[in-house]
């Protein structure tokens, strides 16, 4: 659900999109990949679900200020190994913005709804070297 604080509005604005402050992503790198190795060092949280589902960056595939976006989710994945869900940050951007303009993502209520099988769809258009799009993958 949006929330509003001083003017800013905090809540998942796409599928797993509630952004960190970048004191908060120190914290979830530090505490899930330095002190307890729940997830490999490389991976840098950007983004949450709100429920321990994170869209990480991998640090060492940077290149131009870009690189591929996984999802760590052990739950969706069947695993703690982050999975390849966007193929850049362009095309996550772009992704979120299709979904938008088809309905697949709407507000009702102040709450993001998702439409995952039309989100799957477009998101896997353009990202079809990911993974987690591919056809059964995802719940």
């Amino acid at each position: 659900m949006l929330q509003s604080n001083d003017n800013i509005i905090y809540g998942e604005l796409f599928s797993n999109g509630i952004f960190y402050d970048l004191a908060t992503a120190i914290a979830v790198y530090v505490v899930n990949s330095v002190e307890n190795n729940y997830v490999d060092k490389r991976f840098f949280p950007l983004f949450t679900s709100g429920g321990g589902d994170y869209v990480m960056i991998a640090l060492d595939e940077v290149v131009d200020g870009d690189a591929s976006l996984y999802l760590y989710s052990p739950a969706l994945n069947l695993s703690a190994i982050p999975v390849p869900i966007y193929s850049s940050i362009a095309k996550m951007l772009q992704a979120i913005f299709l979904c938008y303009q088809a309905g697949a993502y709407y507000f009702k209520d102040r709450e993001l709804v998702i439409n995952h099988e039309l989100e799957g769809r477009i998101s896997g258009s353009i990202n079809p070297d990911a993974p987690f799009w591919q056809e059964g993958s995802k719940l």
